[in-house]
């Protein structure tokens, strides 16, 4: 790994994104390179709004409509890119930050071709408030970053206890080595889990992923899950104390409804840490 993008806005979750990104540079010995893109046509709406406010004599209202919505969303990203490079700079990790326009969404999945991992947050300047959630911006990316990406909450939190969702697949087993590497590098212990319909199917799957992972010489633990992986997949993301799930972005394995439909963006909705999605 030689570079780690991070897709920032001037949301809260700007500053997780930049901690997470730095975490996964250092440790993969990678640089970070800072992404953001100025969202025409939420500025647009905004000039908009800002046209149709009726006159008033309130100071901030006055100066809200002196500056225009520009100044405004131009000032919000300059705060948060001091926060990020603040973060970048005391983890030690190099960085630069590049800016752009457009449609946030389809530019983060045009550079993506640039690096070798993204990371964003679940939720951007317009998403929802509450706890759980994911902005359209993530869900974009997820599905269509031709690299992983890292969907991140508001909140940081180091790396320890990775749960890999394997199901014998490529994409699967690429998501398994690169959280064996992040092990490697910052002695994590990553928790491997297969959902399978029964035993039969399930087991030899398993002993797969627990193979490479002894050949590799890590401390891991595993369990294997029968029924559905949505539900199952986070029932033991939080009973094992996970801190991230790596998942392979594939409904084609033998698990066939693996990512069917809505359940990638069921798992990254309502997952209480950082989702990677490797495809």
């Amino acid at each position: 790994m030689k570079t780690v993008l991070a897709a920032f806005d001037n949301s809260p979750y700007s500053q997780s994104v930049g901690a997470y990104a730095c975490d996964f540079a250092c440790c993969m010995n990678a640089k970070v390179a800072g992404y953001h893109v100025l969202d025409t046509a939420h500025v647009r709406a905004l000039r908009q709004a800002f046209d149709a406010m009726p006159d008033s004599r309130d100071q901030q209202v006055m100066q809200a409509r002196e500056e225009g919505p520009e100044a405004m969303v131009e000032r919000d990203i300059a705060q948060r890119e001091d926060l990020f490079c603040t973060a970048c700079a005391a983890s030690g990790a190099g960085f630069a930050i590049e800016h752009d326009t457009g449609a946030p969404e389809r530019q983060i999945v045009r550079q993506a071709h640039t690096v070798d991992l993204v990371v964003i947050g679940r939720h951007g300047m317009h998403g929802s408030e509450g706890e759980y959630g994911l902005g359209h911006v993530a869900s974009h990316v997820a599905a269509h970053s031709p690299k992983p990406a890292l969907v991140v909450p508001e909140q940081h939190a180091p790396v320890t206890r990775p749960l890999v969702a394997f199901d014998g697949h490529a994409l699967a087993g690429h998501a398994l080595a690169l959280i064996a590497d992040l092990a490697e590098a910052c002695r994590a212990i990553p928790h491997l889990v297969t959902c399978a319909e029964s035993a039969h199917t399930g087991g030899p799957v398993l002993a797969t992923g627990e193979k490479y992972l002894k050949r590799r010489g890590l401390e891991h633990t595993a369990e294997l899950r029968i029924g559905s992986p949505e539900g199952l997949l986070l029932d033991a993301a939080r009973e094992a104390k996970a801190d991230l799930i790596a998942i392979g972005g594939t409904s084609h394995g033998p698990m066939l409804r693996w990512l069917e439909y809505h359940t990638l963006d069921r798992v990254l909705e309502y997952a209480e840490c950082p989702v990677l999605v490797y495809r």
